[in-house]
């Protein structure tokens, strides 16, 4: 006798009849496994493996064509077919159909959107937010509307914070009386929020024309005082006070350091003039 092997499977008994029909139509002689316990409890279907389609083995690539050719199956392809893409959203698009084949055999199912998870969470509350995802039965492929506005939004948003980052900036310079060249590698821009608190970090790298621009600008400060050393005690007294902040600009075996006398607020500015890098730093209790 001939080896068997498996062809396909299905969820369900019927649907595995209707194919088992076909092929046997075209002479291929078939026979069903897991049948009778699917039939018990449909529920088993996935636990088993599903009600599997068995042929010879000579039969075999034959059945997997007519199998595809009836529509059975799906051909293998690389691409992957259970991606969501997103469709762009217009006055003229047709939601009846799918935006890849025109076809009206489509499907929708509800999918959990991030505000649902992060809020089960956070303050372990569900909020029945969803999000709508399309599916298409003829081309397999799956895709959810989206507004145009939503770029808009990212845009502003976007906008928004290189506006605040670059004002804070402008801040540090105005405050520590320096200057950064326009023209730096930016390895570092983060803002951190701790209720009241705050901490912003702001690292660059900077070439030789911006390290003299950077060097001069410090050399000039108001706050610097050349004949104090990175080494030297520093009392209350040194510090130069000036628009409610105490500073004080000193030169270090490798660049510049800014310090501040102030309980409220704190700068911390690191200028390696040998690396060509500096860090800066701005806290608030």
């Amino acid at each position: 006798m001939e080896n068997l092997v498996l062809l396909t499977t299905f969820t369900l008994p019927h649907e595995a009849h209707i194919a088992c029909s076909y092929l046997e139509s075209e002479g291929i002689e078939t026979i069903l496994q897991n049948e009778l316990t699917v039939q018990v409890n449909n529920f088993y279907s996935n636990a088993i493996g599903g009600v599997k389609v068995l042929v010879k083995e000579s039969d075999a690539e034959r059945g997997v064509a007519l199998l595809i050719e009836g529509g059975f199956v799906k051909p293998y392809t690389d691409t992957v077919l259970n991606e969501i893409e997103p469709v762009m959203l217009t006055k003229d698009t047709n939601q009846q159909v799918c935006p890849f084949c025109q076809s009206a055999n489509i499907g929708r199912k509800k999918v959990m959107n991030l505000k649902t998870i992060l809020g089960y969470i956070l303050i372990g509350v569900f909020f029945p937010f969803y999000k709508k995802t399309y599916v298409c039965f003829d081309c397999d492929k799956k895709w959810i509307f989206r507004k145009r506005g939503y770029s808009v939004v990212v845009i502003i948003v976007l906008t928004v914070f290189a506006t605040s980052c670059q004002s804070r900036i402008s801040n540090i310079e105005k405050t520590c009386d320096f200057y950064i060249p326009k023209h730096v590698d930016v390895t570092r821009d983060e803002y951190q929020d701790m209720f009241q608190d705050y901490c912003y970090y702001y690292d660059f790298n900077f070439d030789k024309e911006a390290g003299t621009a950077l060097t001069e600008s410090i050399r000039y400060s108001r706050f610097y005082k050349p004949y104090i050393q990175a080494d030297s005690l520093l009392s209350d007294s040194i510090y130069v006070k000036s628009d409610d902040i105490k500073g004080l600009w000193i030169k270090t075996s490798k660049g510049y350091r800014f310090l501040t006398n102030d309980n409220r607020h704190d700068y911390s500015i690191n200028v390696d003039t040998i690396k060509g890098c500096a860090a800066i730093s701005e806290s608030s209790d």
